[in-house]
């Protein structure tokens, strides 16, 4: 028999560490090892190949970080809504001698914020997120700057709304006042922009005197999508009568509105008893509604909350309507989080706020007067 044959690969050919081309050394196994080509062998020994895959794969790994820092810095014109903190709001609240209470009346917030192209894909991705163009939460013809300081207009209005109601309801005399209702910006395509001007000062809705912000959202309230209103606004010293048709509004399209930022001119309020509410990190008018019921909670010796962990968010009127607000998905899923054993919702946005998964129940609350009835129904918890 010959000796080579018996040496020979399954392939006939020989494994002997100095014939075809793999290198074989004491205890190493060979299956391991990579075949290198006989030209590549020089009189000195056998020259391993670089292999040219981890150069791409470098290269690659830049050029992705490249394009992720890129993203980072491409705004994109939309705002991501994510749900934010939740307050106790008798530590936001402070009167003289405040009634002891058993329970907490927690506020509902969200982080609102313009976004790049790279939180843009994150938020799509985060069920909890919702993203809305740039057009509907800040107008075409304001910036930033502007955007930030009538959110805090409309939340000092919103608290001074809420101590006259809290304390009118508790029998003080209270006053506020103004001298009508502040156009401040158009919302995308309004059909009033161009019939309307910043700055234009509305004073009466269909014939119906109007003072502060809330006379006016209150009547058009009563009216529907598609209505005609005749508005009589002062302009430049003198008077001007408007007739514009009003359409969906941009939180609620169940619900109408003229489509403009309103706040009052010449605001003010007159309180017997002085209370403050210390929110400076917060902007919009969403707080109403609990402002309202923790004031009344702290002053007077009913216990509102019952020992409950009672969590909401609504727009007060000086009527006591309690209006729709953005963001009540993140809302329900920050009260959930936060362990709230009640969550009063705006009826404007109840049926949204059924869409989020959770085992808290929701209160529809319309009016004060509704919340007020909710609260004193309540068994007290032990």
């Amino acid at each position: 028999m010959n000796h080579d044959d018996e040496n020979a690969g399954p392939d006939g050919e020989s494994s002997e560490s100095d014939r075809d081309g793999a290198i074989l050394s004491p205890g190493v196994d060979a299956s391991v090892l990579l075949p290198i080509s006989a030209a590549a062998e020089t009189e000195r020994g056998v020259k391993a190949m670089i292999p040219k895959w981890p150069f791409f794969l470098a290269g690659a790994m830049i050029l992705l970080g490249v394009l992720v820092a890129a993203s980072m810095t491409i705004a994109v014109p939309y705002y991501a809504f994510a749900p934010g903190p939740v307050y106790e709001i008798d530590e936001l609240v402070q009167v003289e001698d405040p009634d002891p209470v058993t329970g907490e009346l927690y506020m509902l917030t969200v982080q609102v914020g313009e976004i790049s192209a790279l939180e843009y894909v994150v938020a799509v991705l985060d069920s909890d997120v919702d993203l809305y163009q740039r057009e509907r939460i800040r107008p075409v013809d304001q910036d930033l700057e502007e955007y930030v300081e009538r959110q805090r207009a409309n939340m000092d209005e919103s608290k001074t709304i809420a101590i006259y109601l809290a304390l009118n309801e508790l029998g003080y005399d209270v006053e506020i006042s103004g001298s009508g209702v502040l156009v401040g910006g158009f919302s995308e395509g309004s059909p009033v922009e161009g019939i309307l001007e910043v700055n234009d000062v509305i004073t009466s809705v269909d014939g119906v005197d109007v003072f502060i912000s809330t006379d006016l959202t209150g009547l058009i309230s009563m009216k529907s999508i598609g209505d005609e209103v005749e508005l009589i606004l002062r302009r430049g010293g003198g008077d001007i009568t408007e007739v514009v048709t009003l359409v969906e509004h941009v939180d609620d399209p169940s619900r109408p509105m003229v489509g403009f930022l309103a706040s009052t001119a010449d605001w003010s309020y007159a309180s017997p008893i002085a209370v403050e509410i210390n929110d400076d990190n917060i902007g919009g008018p969403s707080a109403g509604l609990m402002y309202t019921l923790t004031i009344m909670d702290l002053l007077s010796q009913d216990d509102l909350s019952g020992g409950y962990i009672i969590a909401g968010t609504g727009t007060i009127e000086a009527s006591g309507s309690v209006g729709s607000i953005g963001g009540i998905r993140q809302k329900i899923i920050a009260a959930t989080e936060a362990g709230a054993d009640y969550i009063l919702v705006p009826s404007g946005n109840y049926e949204d706020a059924q869409t989020v998964e959770t085992d808290v129940p929701l209160i529809k609350i319309s009016s004060l007067e509704g919340a007020l009835d909710f609260l004193r129904s309540l068994e007290p918890k032990n």
